[in-house]
């Protein structure tokens, strides 16, 4: 009974422990906006360690080529880890921050870098985190601890994604191919009035030199 007892303490004693490191979970900000084509976007990466201390955390995200060009040198970090560096894989970023100290690990919140983005041509991107433990390329988030765990929460993080609409710009004007077709009715109405006004003027000259 007393066996029973003492295992039934460090189930309850464990047990929020590890429902509450699984909240743990990446985010981007904002989660839509818009921009013309040729024009530069930021986004933040940002991670919720859910008072967890964190020795690191590797980041996957995909986003279309075809709609958007990554400037990988304006990449800025942020303040929460050390090392922070981000490569370019394909459709993929590869994005990463590493606590070089393990002294100095901290519950982690905040923004981990910001990407910069050069629009390409009109259409709708996003972004989406690659979260599959059963994978390499897999988004983690590592706790300080003796095993390094990773306590990323997948299901959450894949929920987070980031919307950009990106126009071909002349939605800010009126190009001649967007006048309204009452733009031409009345202009060539006045037209119109101008020749038969200059018409009947020649006719009465002629007429009166007759």
């Amino acid at each position: 009974m007393r066996r029973f007892f003492v295992m039934f303490l460090i189930f309850i004693y464990l047990m929020p422990a590890t429902t509450y490191a699984l909240e743990s979970t990446l985010s981007f900000e904002p989660v839509t906006q818009s921009a013309q084509a040729g024009q530069e976007i930021t986004i933040d990466i940002n991670i919720h360690s859910d008072n967890q201390e964190i020795a690191s955390s590797d980041i996957w995200l995909q986003y279309p080529t075809r709609l958007l060009e990554f400037k990988k040198s304006e990449t800025k970090p942020g303040s929460l880890f050390t090392s922070v560096d981000a490569k370019v894989m394909d459709d993929f970023i590869y994005l990463y921050g590493i606590q070089t100290n393990p002294l100095a690990t901290k519950p982690t919140n905040g923004t981990i870098a910001t990407l910069t983005f050069m629009t390409k041509t009109a259409g709708n991107a996003e972004f989406r985190f690659i979260c599959d433990p059963s994978t390499s390329m897999s988004s983690q988030i590592i706790r300080n601890d003796a095993a390094f765990t990773n306590i990323i929460n997948c299901e959450l993080t894949q929920a987070h994604t980031a919307a950009v609409a990106i126009n071909d710009g002349s939605v800010l004007g009126v190009s001649d191919e967007a006048k309204s077709p009452l733009t031409y009715t009345v202009g060539g109405s006045i037209i119109f009035v101008l020749c038969a006004f200059f018409i009947i003027s020649y006719i009465r000259t002629h007429h009166r030199s007759a």
